[in-house]
């Protein structure tokens, strides 16, 4: 649409709107507030008008013109042309509620051709110029528009707040939170007011909590147990606020008292009780109700101090938890109706005051520290109660059934009675003393040791066996309550730091087993009285017997040999031991797979000295020993010393080695010095091994034992094999007489004949030369004569030696 110019002829026509108010919109606003009115009018015709030719104005409740655009403001009016022409009022009153117009008029071009006939009024909320339908060519018309809106303002005062209510459970000692109702106007905020009443004796007391926006707020910074007051103001703009109506009178719960009693005295009247006054504090600084005082009172210089507590509702009042001689510390305070935590004023100034002394109690933990056979030594400890300072001890003693009372005084805490009876009882009293005097003692009985019993008498070892042996004795002479045991200590002399104990708890016999065999032992015997406390009591030791166990061992069987080895047997074959005792009755052997040690397996040989070992694994190591056994007189097994071990191989399946058909040990007889023995040469058994032997079959062997052996060894496998036996050549028993034997036999005889018809003829010549010259020398004679005789024997004696060198001679012959 274009806009008129100056040159258009124009026809104006008012176009005017009916305005009616049931419909207007209504505002509240409270007092003193400031409220803002909107033009709707202005809206309208602004979307059709031009804008220059806009003109508004505002009518008041009275339809006074109160601002135009023009004149924009008033006192309380102001025209709010940004706003879209809204009315401000300010500083409402009560007086300003009414309906205001707002009047809207400007100037508008339309096509008179196009738009048929004049506009028509109508209400203005139906009165809508449409722009696109009034914008054709053609001649232009002028309208003038004028649009009225209306506002209804209604100005109200606020409704005060409510009286403040506490809160529940929030009322202590210095502190109310209080809640109220809010007020209905524009609160920028409350402020609470309170004061103190009179009637519990307290000062008036005002003051104020700073502003809050809510309806709740905790007043502190009271004082305990006084009733207050409470107003909430309710403050909405400056210079305007409205106040509840005061609260009932709410009370802070009773505080701690604030001062303690005066005056306060302590007097001690003999040992065990103290009286106290004093003077009540100011009733105003009680903060509650008055309940009772609490004397406080505790036992000074201990470790720790442990306070006690008395109530009384008198200003007097006499302690009797008291106990001699000590410091205590007394003090007393006020208690009123507060809780617990802080219902109790300060206490006065501790007092301090010692008990008068008094006899002390008995001494603590008597008992029996030692006791020896001779002595007992008794300790105690001083009393719990000494109630005082202590001076002396007196002890007390009386043997059991005895009237005669021995008294001894000391100052300390332990002492020894000395030259006592053995196993004896005796009472002990133990008693302490103050300066007032001696106090109630303590008792205890006991007994003095054991003395070790005299040593047993008749020691005496019987039943030795090559292992064990028996000790018996009789009791001893002198012993104290009983003997309970004996200690009984034995070894190998040879082995002193080895020895071994063993004991007897009834009886006087003791059987000692595993002994070594062949062996000197000693031992001895030692009484045991068990005491009182349990303790072992060494009496007197016996004289150390000796004894000597039965079966001596043979030693190590000789030249252990493996032979005959096959892939599951082989043969052990050995020599007797070189040393043994009585007889070799049988050997042990043990055998094993190397790589299976703990499954060992176990043969005995009683006759001979050969063991087939069957059974074995193919392909693998074993190994042996051989132990002799020697059965003792009383038909125990003595073992002997065990060979040396040996290792052997079994063949694995297939592979055959060793000897066949080895020849056992022989033995001949001859009347030579060597003879010819014969055996059947043994064979190998296998076409790989070849053999070798240290003699053959029909050698001649020399008198005694020869060991001959065969021995083949297979080149593939490696094993080897030893077929051992012995031959032993005797002397016979008798033998053929040679011609050589006979002529040797009778050439002795004529020998020793001719020699003894010699003597004889010699003896008889001296005999008569004797005779003959007797009576002219006969000391010469006498002596001659012995000298005859002496060579008489010398003569026999030669003969004796001939006869000796014949046989010699002749057993020579007969050996070769």
């Amino acid at each position: 649409m274009e806009l008129l110019s100056r040159s258009n002829i124009f026809t104006v026509v008012i176009v005017w709107f009916a305005i009616t108010c049931p419909t207007c919109d209504c505002l509240t606003y409270f007092r003193l507030e400031t409220a803002v009115l909107p033009c709707d009018a202005f809206l309208q015709v602004s979307s059709v008008a031009f804008p220059e030719s806009i003109t508004v104005r505002w009518e008041g409740p009275t339809a006074d013109v109160i601002v135009t655009s023009n004149s924009s403001s008033h006192v309380w009016f102001a025209l709010l042309p940004l706003e879209d022409y809204s009315l401000e009022v300010s500083g409402l009153e009560v007086a300003h509620g009414g309906i205001y117009r707002c009047i809207v008029e400007g100037t508008q071009s339309v096509n008179s051709e196009q738009s048929g006939t004049q506009p028509q009024v109508t209400n203005i909320t139906a009165a809508v110029v449409d722009n696109e339908t009034i914008a054709t060519e053609g001649p232009l018309t002028d309208i003038l528009v004028r649009n009225v809106s209306t506002v209804e303002l209604v100005v109200k005062d606020p409704v005060p707040p409510g009286p403040p209510r506490p809160v529940l459970d929030s009322i202590s000692t210095k502190t109310i939170r209080l809640a109220w109702s809010h007020s209905d106007g524009p609160v920028e905020r409350y402020l609470v007011h309170y004061w103190a009443n009179n009637a519990n004796g307290g000062s008036p007391a005002n003051g104020i909590v700073s502003g809050t926006a809510a309806n709740m707020t905790t007043v502190t910074q009271l004082s305990p147990f006084t009733g207050y007051t409470f107003v909430v103001e309710a403050l909405f703009v400056p210079g305007y606020n409205l106040s509840s109506p005061p609260s009932e009178i709410i009370e802070t719960e009773a505080g701690t008292p604030l001062l303690p009693p005066s005056n306060f005295t302590a007097i001690v009247e003999g040992p065990r009780q103290i009286r106290l006054t004093w003077i009540a504090p100011p009733i105003e600084s009680l903060q509650g109700v008055f309940q009772d005082y609490v004397v406080r009172y505790q036992e000074a210089k201990v470790n720790t101090p442990m306070n006690r507590y008395r109530a009384t509702e008198n200003m007097t009042y006499l302690l009797t938890d008291v106990n001699p001689f000590r410091d205590y510390a007394i003090s007393v305070a006020v208690r009123n109706s507060a809780s617990m935590a802080f219902n109790i004023g300060p206490y006065t100034a501790m007092e301090m005051v010692m008990t008068d002394e008094d006899v002390p109690g008995p001494p603590m933990d008597l008992r029996i520290f030692a006791a020896t056979s001779t002595g007992i030594v008794i300790f105690w400890a001083a009393p719990k109660d000494e109630n005082g300072i202590l001076l002396t001890y007196t002890m007390y003693i009386q043997e059991d059934q005895q009237e005669r009372v021995e008294v001894e005084h000391i100052t300390s805490t332990v002492h020894a009675f000395s030259n006592r009876k053995p196993y004896t009882y005796y009472t002990i009293h133990v008693s302490a003393s103050t300066s007032v005097g001696e106090g109630p003692n303590a008792t205890v009985t006991g007994r003095t040791n054991v003395a070790g019993a005299s040593q047993p008498e008749n020691v005496m070892v019987m039943n030795i066996t090559d292992s064990s042996a028996v000790l018996t004795w009789e009791e001893p002479l002198v012993f104290y309550k009983s003997v309970d045991a004996y200690l009984i200590e034995y070894w190998d002399v040879e082995q002193v730091w080895d020895a071994k104990m063993a004991s007897v708890d009834l009886g006087q016999r003791k059987a000692l087993s595993n002994l070594n065999s062949c062996r000197r032992y000693q031992a001895y015997i030692t009484p045991i009285t068990v005491s009182d406390v349990g303790m072992d009591v060494e009496g007197d030791r016996s004289k150390t017997i000796s004894f000597e166990t039965l079966g001596c061992g043979a030693s190590k069987p000789e030249n252990v040999m493996v032979i005959n080895i096959t892939n599951s047997s082989a043969v052990l074959i050995w020599e007797e031991p070189l040393v043994f005792y009585k007889s070799v009755d049988a050997y042990l052997i043990k055998y094993w797979d190397v790589d299976q040690v703990w499954n060992a397996k176990i043969a005995t040989v009683y006759f001979g000295r050969r063991k087939a070992l069957s059974n074995l694994n193919p392909g693998r190591r074993y190994q042996a020993y051989i132990i002799p056994i020697t059965v003792s007189d009383v038909g125990l097994d003595v073992r002997g010393n065990r060979s040396e071990t040996i290792s052997f191989e079994t063949l694995e399946n297939g592979l055959l080695t060793g000897i066949d058909s080895c020849p056992n040990s022989t033995t001949v007889s001859t009347c030579n010095s060597e003879e010819s023995v014969s055996w059947k040469t043994p064979t190998s058994l296998s076409s790989e091994e070849f053999l070798v032997s240290s003699h053959s079959s029909g050698d001649l062997f020399q008198l005694g034992t020869t060991n001959v052996f065969y021995s083949v060894k297979a080149e593939q496998s490696g094993n080897a094999e030893v077929c051992n036996f012995r031959i032993t050549v005797q002397k016979a028993d008798s033998c053929p007489v040679t011609p050589y034997l006979y002529i040797a036999i009778v050439i002795a005889l004529v020998a020793i004949l001719v020699i003894t018809l010699l003597l004889g003829i010699l003896k008889i010549r001296h005999g008569k030369r004797a005779t003959q010259s007797v009576d002219d020398r006969p000391a010469r004679d006498r002596g001659n004569q012995r000298q005859s005789l002496d060579d008489a024997n010398d003569g026999d004696t030669n003969g004796q030696q001939a006869i000796a060198m014949t046989e010699t001679y002749t057993t020579t012959v007969g050996d070769e």
